[in-house]
């Protein structure tokens, strides 16, 4: 492993800097949870739409079938 040539585990202060970066790398995990929360509840109180887009409503699979029907590519139909 890279980390055990760099730091020597066997020694009480090699042992002190990998809970050290250890720590680091937690503290940094969780502020990007955190700040990907409050991001998260920011936009819920904007309604906004989070994540993936819904799949078809009745109507533009009604124009997708119709196009299919005409051997148009999807992309064609909308154009």
């Amino acid at each position: 492993m890279a980390t055990e040539k760099l730091i020597d585990t066997t020694t009480p202060a090699g042992k002190f800097m990998l809970s050290i970066f250890a720590s680091l790398a937690e503290y940094d995990r969780e502020s990007i949870l955190e700040k990907t929360r409050a991001d998260q509840q920011l936009a819920a109180a904007q309604s906004k739409h989070i994540g993936r887009p819904k799949g078809l409503d009745a109507d533009n699979l009604a124009k997708v079938k119709k196009a299919l029907d005409k051997s148009l590519s999807v992309a064609e139909r909308w154009r």
